[in-house]
């Protein structure tokens, strides 16, 4: 269960922009084919699991959301997914570059992340990884590389399915921009379990993007967490966001769970995590 919670530390798999081949378009500037051609080696670097390659673009620190991430955490986050999942891949939905100055540029993208192991967490279960989200990375000219030192998430929501598959339905409401101490419904709902001895329990939580990006910061929230059982009517119950203004993370985690002889065993798991602005 330790790594349960390794995929909130997505933040890491968004940290480089692709690039397309800009030179059949004669309507693209110079600077634009140049970004792109530069970038693209990003995407191929992480479909190969050289993520020094891949964050070859990110300065050693960079301003994340406005919190101050190093370059060397970001390379751990994406190793520790790569382990988890080893074969991690990424693909861009959409991909559009804002020309500031000859030296400037804004590069925002959709991308979707996505990998499958047959030993979750050596659980012994089979996982899958999905992951799809909207960055913008500010990056500036040096020399002849182009670096980012200032990336902003708007949106993201990543999902992890470990063991067998149950339904689980109503989460996707929880908001991604919201005001400060602003309330929302946290509703979800999952089928009857078919074996005796069977239950479904979960754990909320909305957390600092700050403790997600730590060190060791998913055993830190998974740490934090507390489980319930989840009735045959489902959870529908009132939350409000912080008081603070911030970037911060809703966890979800629903263990299904076979109790037999004293004893319980995960059967399945699902973890869903989506970042919210609350301003």
């Amino acid at each position: 269960m330790r790594t349960l919670l390794a995929v909130i530390l997505f933040m890491g798999t968004l940290m480089a922009v692709v690039a397309l081949d800009a030179t059949a378009n004669p309507t693209v500037s110079l600077v634009e084919t140049l970004l792109r051609r530069h970038l693209d080696k990003s995407l191929d670097a992480f479909n190969h699991g050289d993520f020094e390659g891949y964050l070859h673009d990110i300065a050693p620190r960079v301003e994340y959301n406005g919190i101050e991430v190093e370059r060397a955490r970001l390379l751990e986050i994406n190793h520790d997914l790569r382990r988890s999942f080893p074969n991690l891949r990424m693909r861009y939905r959409s991909i559009d570059v804002s020309e500031m100055s000859d030296t400037e540029a804004n590069v925002t993208t959709v991308a979707e992340f996505s990998g499958s192991t047959s030993n979750y967490d050596a659980s012994g279960l089979s996982g899958t990884y999905r992951e799809i989200g909207q960055v913008t990375a500010m990056y500036r000219k040096k020399g002849d590389d182009w670096i980012a030192d200032t990336l902003q998430v708007a949106w993201n929501d990543s999902f992890i399915d470990v063991g067998q598959d149950f339904g689980l339905m109503g989460f996707s409401n929880l908001p991604v921009l919201a005001a400060s101490q602003q309330s929302y419904w946290l509703r979800f709902f999952v089928g009857d379990d078919s074996f005796r001895g069977t239950f479904t329990e979960y754990a909320y939580a909305l957390v600092p993007l700050s403790t997600v990006l730590a060190k060791n910061g998913a055993e830190e929230v998974y740490r934090a967490l507390r489980f319930a059982p989840i009735p045959r009517r489902g959870i529908v119950t009132r939350r409000a966001t912080p008081s603070r203004p911030g970037t911060y993370a809703h966890v979800l985690v629903v263990p299904k769970v076979l109790r037999q002889a004293g004893q319980e065993v995960v059967q399945a798991n699902k973890i869903y995590t989506r970042l919210v602005q609350v301003e």
